[in-house]
């Protein structure tokens, strides 16, 4: 029932339902059981009293017989549908306005909160928000590049009545995403940045399209009252727009809003690396909108974007109307221009001078190195970062020109080409102490699901013997950035960098030492979480414990907890995406027990708190599948209990899907149990 009503957008409904299958002992009338009944023969209790001893053990409930169980669930499956907000509901309601800063109306032991609160903070509670998606300043243009273009589009981001898209395409490595990192850093300054959104694969929140406009959607809030009441009526309305499609999101949420926007000022969305969310023919619904949608946005909001020409992008965007393009000729006289400019910059240096032990410019390496960029900025980039940082940069560079004479028929290629020269160089690739602390840092910065600073890797690898992660990375300089400060992401250079140690270099003899393996790094990653996770929630984390506590008690919702470092946050949210990727229960069965046994209920809460609550049954299904010997060790009482609790809470939030999510594992766990209770 809760599975229909979800499909059918009925969020509210579906919800309901879930708890009402697991409300085994919250019926109105059945909830008084006296001491001497509790202990009858035929009564289950929830908790042993071993479990109801523990630290983590969440408030036991009363208790119901055998016989109510097996009646109860079973009527559980086919609820009676419930009101909505302003209907009809059959259940008494007992109304506790005036108890707090909240209204809880008690439904049969389902609760409905409306919270004091003002419109952009409900907005940012229900939708959720790519954190890392924005524009950076750190990425823009080399001063003095790129100004045609950053003029002809800064015109038309200003220009009344100007075509909706503006489109710059051009291919991996041209520089389109330093144009719109510089673009809005010119919008935003003066106020005519709407939202940013910049794809990247290294980024789980920003690799995928379930975050796009709701994280638009929460940026239009905050630019108008008026677009933002829309927004929050449109979300009370049909709570299921938080994981609609694309389409109805974007009527709901970006087109019937935007219209409150002041008319008198133009404004600007970006999407930036259009072609890393749509990567197959059937991820093609954006461009649809982009296509068919976007003319019906007011005349004062506009879109600019940019992509790799790929034959789907070009099929559906090429030849609209409404579409600006502006295409990157990494052969053209002005990128020629550009790429000359920066190289004379560069190799006059005085750093880069003293490194290669000149006095003045050497003309010819410089009339070189223009020549070999071949029109691709992030090569002659990743080149001058390499001589600011490799040792002996002058014989490198001599070896680069002389291996690097051929042209290159495609950008790829002789990028590969360019990486497997530094890498090369980077350290003693016959060195056994160098390669293990190559695999382990670099492989953990590849197989993170967003990227890492240098404070959180270090304690990640906590306990790896003699190894500090920054004087290994120090040598990596010309392709990662980051690492020289303590709490900054260190982040890659360019995709191409990661595409190329990850995947291309493992199908070429002379670069297999260089390859990691994505898979194998996730999965050790997954280790180094969890016991993460297991020494620092070991410790007290203030706002944890409320899962302990009786969901109806005030205050209601999910609390905020503090005091939680980079490190365990990353590993609280990830770890269950790197468990997915260890097949032997060698690595990391010694450290599931006792975080089963110990930490579950606090991991759930920080989770909650700080993040989306995504479920938590994959690692009772991985312990099923690889270790069933340790599955005695999961507390399927305990831990129904706390998803109950759990989903609970969440619906008081409106967080209405995790809140289904919830109770759905609640119900799977309960179920789990019937044959246990049913014995007893």
């Amino acid at each position: 029932m809760a599975s229909c009503l979800k499909e059918l957008g009925r969020i509210e409904e579906a919800v309901t339902a879930s708890q009402e299958a697991v409300n085994i002992t919250q019926r109105q009338g059945e909830l008084d059981v006296s001491s001497e009944e509790a202990n009858a023969p035929g009564k289950i209790v929830a908790f042993t009293s071993e479990e109801a001893a523990h630290d983590d053990a969440v408030a036991t409930d009363p208790v119901v017989t055998r016989n109510e169980f097996v009646e109860l669930l079973d009527h559980a499956s086919v609820p009676a549908p419930v009101g909505t907000h302003g209907g009809n509901v059959r259940q008494n309601i007992f109304n506790t306005v005036g108890t707090g800063n909240s209204s809880n109306w008690n439904i049969s032991g389902d609760y409905i909160t409306q919270t004091v609160e003002d419109t952009v903070t409900k907005i940012s509670r229900m939708l959720p928000y790519a954190e890392d998606a924005s524009w950076d300043p750190q990425l823009t243009c080399i001063p003095g590049t790129r100004l045609a273009m950053l003029a002809a589009i800064d015109a038309w981001a200003r220009q009344i009545g100007a075509d909706k898209i503006c489109w710059i395409k051009g291919v991996a490595g041209s520089g389109k995403s330093a144009i719109l990192h510089t673009i809005a850093r010119r919008l935003k300054s003066e106020g005519l940045l709407a939202s940013s959104f910049f794809f990247n694969r290294d980024t789980t929140s920003c690799n995928t399209l379930k975050t796009l406009f709701t994280t638009i959607a929460r940026d239009l809030a905050n630019l108008h009252a008026d677009t933002a009441e829309d927004i929050a009526k449109a979300l009370a309305a049909e709570p299921a727009l938080v994981s609609a499609s694309l389409s109805r999101q974007f009527d709901a949420l970006i087109l019937g809003p935007s219209r409150h926007l002041p008319a008198d000022r133009q404004v600007v969305l970006m999407i930036d690396a259009l072609d890393g969310s749509v990567r197959h023919d059937r991820h093609v619904e954006l461009l649809m909108i982009l296509r068919d949608k976007i003319t019906q946005l007011p005349p004062q909001l506009r879109i600019l974007i940019t992509s790799r020409p790929t034959s789907t992008i070009e099929e559906h965007l090429s030849g609209c109307s409404h579409i600006a393009i502006h295409s990157i000729d990494i052969f053209s006289v002005e990128n020629k221009r550009d790429i000359d400019f920066y190289v004379d910059a560069q190799l006059r240096d005085e750093i880069i001078l003293l490194r290669l032990g000149l006095t003045s410019a050497d003309e010819i390496v410089i009339r070189n190195l223009k020549r070999l960029a071949e029109g691709l900025f992030v090569w002659i980039v990743t080149v001058c970062n390499w001589l600011r940082t490799a040792y002996k940069p002058k014989s490198k560079l001599q070896a680069l020109l002389s291996n690097t004479s051929q042209p290159c028929s495609l950008p790829e290629q002789k990028m590969d080409q360019l990486y497997t020269a530094i890498l090369a160089e980077c350290g003693d690739w016959e060195d056994a102490d160098f390669v293990q602390d190559y695999t382990l840092v670099m492989g953990a910065i590849m197989a993170a699901k967003r990227p890492l600073s240098l404070a959180a890797l270090r304690a990640l690898l906590d306990g790896t013997q003699e190894l500090d992660p920054q004087e290994l990375l120090c040598r990596f300089g010309s392709v990662l950035i980051g690492f020289s400060e303590l709490h900054r992401p260190i982040l890659i250079l360019h995709i191409s960098f990661r595409d190329f140690i990850t995947d291309r270099a493992a199908h070429d003899n002379r670069t297999k030492r260089f390859y990691l393996s994505k898979r194998e790094h996730s999965s050790r990653l997954a280790v180094l979480c969890i016991k993460t996770v297991n020494r620092e929630l070991a410790e007290p984390i203030a706002g944890t414990g409320y899962l302990a506590k009786d969901p109806r008690d005030p205050p209601l919702g999910i609390p905020r907890i503090s005091g939680v470092s980079e490190q365990l946050t990353y590993a609280c949210i990830h770890w269950t995406d790197h468990l997915a990727d260890v097949e032997g229960p060698h690595m990391i069965q010694s450290h599931i027990i006792p975080f089963v046994t110990r930490h579950f209920l606090a991991w759930i809460e920080v989770v909650t708190s700080i993040d989306v609550f995504r479920g938590s049954s994959i690692i009772r299904q991985w312990l099923q599948q690889h270790a069933p010997e340790s599955e005695r060790h999961f507390q399927y009482r305990l831990q129904a209990s706390a998803m109950r609790a759990l989903g609970h809470r969440l619906g008081d939030a409106a967080r209405l899907e995790e809140a289904l999510l919830a109770t759905q594992e609640a119900a799977d766990l309960y179920q789990a149990l019937v044959p246990e209770m049913l014995a007893g």
